[in-house]
């Protein structure tokens, strides 16, 4: 069970009564309750080999933003500039189904497979509301819904000091829209809300690798990570004609690039006594110095690309830099590499 202790407006057309037509009263938003069901087995038909089912609900209330957002309701008389919070929402709904196996090929092998598939309801959205002086604003309200459907691959190895584990995971996430990024969501971006198809979610990533191998003995030991993850999603643009300047494709349909990423963990014992160890440590992020796009331009899918014209560049006036270094913004790429040399005591 949930309670906001907020109050909402009983009329959203003058919600903070400050025309001569306000007739607007508070009302105590309702507690929230509900159950959720969740039950799992496990089964093994043969002594290497377990199977498990799994089936559940799940809540989650929305942020505190979304709950209790310009409270006095001021935000309304601006157009297209606000977005009002709403003490009355209820909980975001999860239903997860999932199936997955695990089978010990050797003493020194297990192969790991599961399926999974997630269904939200309820979930984060604006809707429109107007005044009475016709100013138009939005209110977070439940209205949004979304699916995830997924399997992961997994396999683990152990022998001795050596280890090694390799995961693979396929994942669609698709929904109405991407949801409010936060207290300062505009309406503005919501306008255009009358296409209901589900569309790839700005962090849908189709495809992720994971592998990791070292070892471990009584005085040293060393891992090395690789990791591999395909391109988030981004709504693409592009110059059109003169009668429509921008071009605006689905949202979410472009893909960034992928990323590649290694580190590397090691570490050496030179001292032990009375329970106390001494270690120097070696942790190297990123180790081949990789440039990976974590943020992309809409117009040309790359960091530090954009389509400029010759207005631009002559409506730049500056005696320190180019037009080309605006759009040259370092906190697009993940951050280069980074090596950490250390002394670890452990007792």
């Amino acid at each position: 069970q949930f309670e906001s202790g907020g109050f909402y407006p009983s009329d959203y057309s003058d919600p903070a009564n400050m025309t001569v037509f306000g007739n607007s009263v508070q009302k105590k938003a309702k507690a929230k309750t509900r159950t959720s069901p969740r039950v799992a087995a496990v089964f093994s038909p043969q002594n290497t080999t377990r199977i498990r089912l799994a089936y559940g609900h799940f809540y989650q209330m929305p942020s505190f933003y979304a709950l209790y957002a310009d409270p006095d309701y001021v935000g309304a008389y601006s157009t297209y500039s606000n977005v009002l919070g709403n003490t009355d929402l209820e909980p975001q709904k999860k239903i997860e189904y999932e199936a997955g196996v695990q089978h010990e090929m050797s003493a020194f092998l297990n192969l790991r497979m599961t399926i999974f598939s997630r269904e939200y309801s309820d979930l984060l959205g604006i809707r429109e509301e107007r005044t009475v002086n016709k100013s138009v604003y939005g209110v977070f309200e439940n209205n949004e819904s979304a699916i995830s459907r997924g399997v992961e691959i997994g396999v683990d190895y152990q022998k001795s000091a050596f280890y090694a584990m390799l995961n693979y995971t396929l994942m669609t996430v698709k929904a109405n829209l991407d949801p409010p990024s936060g207290p300062s969501t505009s309406y503005s971006d919501w306008q255009n809300r009358s296409d209901q198809r589900l569309f790839p979610m700005r962090w849908d990533q189709r495809h992720t690798i994971n592998f990791i191998a070292g070892f471990k003995t009584e005085t040293l030991g060393a891992a090395l990570g690789l990791y591999y993850n395909s391109g988030k999603r981004y709504s693409p643009e592009g110059l059109s004609t003169l009668s429509n300047p921008y071009l605006t494709m689905d949202p979410n349909s472009g893909v960034q690039p992928s990323t590649v990423t290694a580190d590397l963990y090691a570490w050496y014992r030179f001292v032990r006594f009375k329970g106390i160890e001494l270690r120097f440590t070696l942790l190297s992020y990123n180790i081949f110095d990789k440039l990976n796009e974590l943020s992309v331009y809409n117009d040309s899918g790359r960091a530090y690309e954009r389509s400029v014209d010759s207005e631009n560049l002559a409506g730049h006036h500056s005696d320190f830099n180019d037009y080309y270094d605006r759009i040259k913004n370092p906190g697009m790429f993940a951050a280069p590499r980074l090596v950490k040399i250390g002394l670890e005591m452990l007792y």
